[in-house]
């Protein structure tokens, strides 16, 4: 079971509307990335519920980071679409081993999810949160700490200076940043800042192809780059 943290308070403080846009939002990436044997549900409201059907014999933890992960791209998707507050909560099961009856399973699972949103709850209070790792830009998103860029086409390492001029690029998506920008934000020293640069961000156009169609960087001549994305579209 999954509960989308932040959807009651941007109902409240922003309207149905971006209520609505938000599940939008976070229903693309879930989509496109979602593997085959992953189906969601929406039971009301504000809960998700996830159920992937896999051999018994697999490995169990391999199937929670698969989830998690699927999970954690649409949650950054949505966090770069202009919902920061957006986040969501889990309680993993998996049956027969934790309940053959679904009500068991079902009321379980419930009781995961408080536990973990109770921790998070606590967590958050007790000190200001560090800047996530995860930063996503469309349907992709960028693991700054694992210098890994993801998508629905696949997966790609990333060079320290790649993935610190994606991060800046990320953190300024849809605008164009100039290169003297690029320079400072990024650590880049004055050796970089000509065709070093370019070559990097050859190698990142590349990279963020390999992985995602609805993303890539833009040249803007005499003024700079921008990482440019769009939303897939949802058909009602």
């Amino acid at each position: 079971m999954l509960d989308l943290d932040g959807l009651k308070r941007i109902n409240d403080t922003r309207g149905h509307a971006a209520g609505d846009a938000l599940l939008q939002v976070l229903a693309a990436p879930l989509r496109a990335n979602a593997p085959r044997t992953l189906q969601v549900f929406r039971p009301g409201g504000d809960e998700l519920a996830l159920l992937m059907m896999h051999n018994r014999s697999g490995p169990v933890p391999l199937v929670d980071r698969t989830i998690h992960a699927v999970v954690d791209m649409s949650v950054a998707a949505a966090q770069a679409a202009g919902f920061p507050e957006a986040g969501c909560s889990f309680g993993v099961v998996h049956w027969p081993a934790d309940g053959r009856a679904s009500v068991d399973v079902v009321a379980l699972a419930d009781t995961r999810l408080y536990t973990e949103k109770q921790a998070r709850r606590a967590h958050s209070s007790a000190a200001e949160r560090p800047p996530s790792n995860m930063m996503g830009f469309g349907n992709a998103v960028l693991d700054v700490a694992a210098r890994e860029v993801r998508g629905p086409l696949g997966q790609a390492k990333l060079s320290p200076r790649e993935a610190e001029l994606l991060r800046v690029l990320t953190r300024r998506s849809q605008q164009v940043v100039s290169r003297a920008d690029i320079t400072a934000m990024s650590g880049l020293c004055g050796s970089e800042t000509g065709g070093a640069l370019d070559v990097h961000i050859s190698n990142l156009r590349r990279k963020i192809a390999g992985v995602t169609e609805h993303a890539g960087i833009r040249s803007i001549r005499g003024k700079g780059f921008s990482l440019h994305w769009y939303k897939e579209r949802i058909d009602s």
